[in-house]
């Protein structure tokens, strides 16, 4: 029995008084095409509401709310075999059942693109300091709160070099929740750390907006220099002679975090590293 008998057997309720659409007009309408339609009618999917003597196939308005419902289907990656299995006999609990667990896929899926958005965001607002930073002199500039997840404290010893220390950083990065895939920096616990190692940082940090750590907002020494990882040419010197000639007072860590590297940038001469420290207020 088709859906039109179907109907009409119950009353007629979902027919009378509606103007029933040709296959070409629902085809129009929906945007699914005709050769679909048909498809889904032989392999019981989808059928029309009514069928005339020489074949032709009419659709009820209502059946839209009905393809609709296919298409979600189909957005939520089901089978065609899938679709026939839940819309056959169904019923309220059924459907409810599957959407459940369809629900927990596309949560997880928006998780992850999510993140996804967060890494291309943070590494889009670094690089376009990079390509904006001109010149490498220091300077004072206000900076926003920024978050990061911290990895475990370097040992650099006596025969320690940086690939060492970022080596174990990179090995310990799922213990200290570390997203590689974030822009990395380096963390002096001081200044004088800083002046006195630029090239070996006390820990190594993921630029993780949901990291736990904060780096606070306010006014900040910022100064860059070009190189590859490891070989901060002079810019302690630099930094150090600003803050001298100036009198000036700094609290807190010291940052470095390359804005530009070998994601964007071929040549590691050319490599770009913004270095922070806090101003202390007066």
């Amino acid at each position: 029995m088709n859906p039109y008998d179907e109907q009409m057997k119950k009353g007629g309720r979902f027919v009378i008084g509606e103007k029933l659409l040709s296959i070409k007009k629902f085809a129009k309408i929906t945007g699914i095409k005709e050769t679909t339609l048909r498809y889904f009618d032989e392999m019981g999917l989808f059928s029309p509401m009514k069928k005339g003597d020489q074949g032709y196939r009419y659709y009820a308005p209502t059946q839209i709310i009905t393809i609709n419902e296919l298409r979600l289907f189909k957005d939520l990656s089901l089978t065609l075999k899938e679709m026939c299995q839940i819309t056959k006999d169904k019923t309220p609990e059924k459907i409810l059942q599957e959407f459940v667990k369809k629900e927990e896929v596309v949560r997880v899926e928006l998780e992850r693109i999510r993140r996804q958005h967060e890494v291309l965001a943070t590494r889009i607002r670094l690089m376009q300091i990079g390509q904006n930073e001109k010149n490498i002199s220091v300077r004072e500039a206000f900076m926003d709160e920024r978050h990061y997840a911290l990895g475990p404290k370097n040992d650099f010893g006596l025969d320690s070099k940086f690939y060492d220390t970022f080596m174990n950083f990179c090995s310990q990065a799922d213990r200290y929740h570390i997203d590689l895939r974030f822009p990395i920096g380096g963390l002096f616990d001081s200044l004088e750390n800083f002046i006195a190692k630029p090239s070996q940082p006390d820990y190594y940090f993921s630029v993780d907006p949901e990291g736990p750590e904060t780096k606070p907002a306010g006014n900040f020494l910022v100064a860059y220099v070009r190189g590859y990882y490891g070989e901060p040419g002079d810019v302690a010197e630099r930094v150090q002679k600003y803050i001298k000639e100036r009198h000036l007072n700094t609290e807190g860590p010291v940052y470095m975090v390359y804005v530009l590297d070998e994601i964007a940038e071929s040549d590691p001469d050319q490599y770009l590293a913004q270095v922070t420290v806090k101003l202390k207020d007066w």
